[in-house]
């Protein structure tokens, strides 16, 4: 059975949820195992991640065409070493539209890359909306929503 590189990607489209703390505890039980992990920061102005694990943490952009291939380009590299994308409240829907437009998930699993959503999970309508816009947008990919 081929080993699939697995690709969190963390999210909720509400802010101040635990994002961050759930991106961190994740890089943290993989450098715990004394595993490699990559992990990505894209929070515009408000990079919390790179703070906490400067090592293991890259700042990401999406705000142009550079630094989307430079983020996609390493979460479809089938290298083995487990990837997490703290993704900030306000890129949720631009995100996902590139995750669409890129047709990611198709290419993830032609390159053996698991991708994986965490979803940040509250009460509040908004959170309720984006969990559905991504069951339905993307019903093949792995939808995991998390209580904080």
């Amino acid at each position: 059975m081929e080993r699939r590189t697995p690709v969190f990607i963390i999210c909720s489209p509400r802010p101040r949820v635990g994002k961050t703390l759930l991106a961190r505890a994740c890089a943290e039980f993989f450098r715990s195992e004394k595993r490699p992990v990559t992990a990505f920061d894209v929070n515009p102005d408000q990079f919390a991640l790179v703070d906490y694990l400067p090592a293991y943490t890259a700042v990401a952009s999406i705000g142009d065409i550079r630094g989307q291939m430079a983020l996609f380009d390493q979460l479809i590299a089938g290298d083995h070493v487990p990837k997490i994308v703290d993704l900030g409240h306000g890129l949720f829907d631009p995100f996902f539209t590139l995750v669409q437009e890129l047709d990611f998930v198709r290419e993830a699993r032609r390159n053996a890359v698991a991708p994986m959503v965490l979803f940040l999970a509250d009460p509040d309508r908004r959170t309720r909306q984006g969990y559905d816009m991504l069951r339905n947008r993307f019903p093949d990919l792995a939808l995991v929503p998390v209580l904080n």
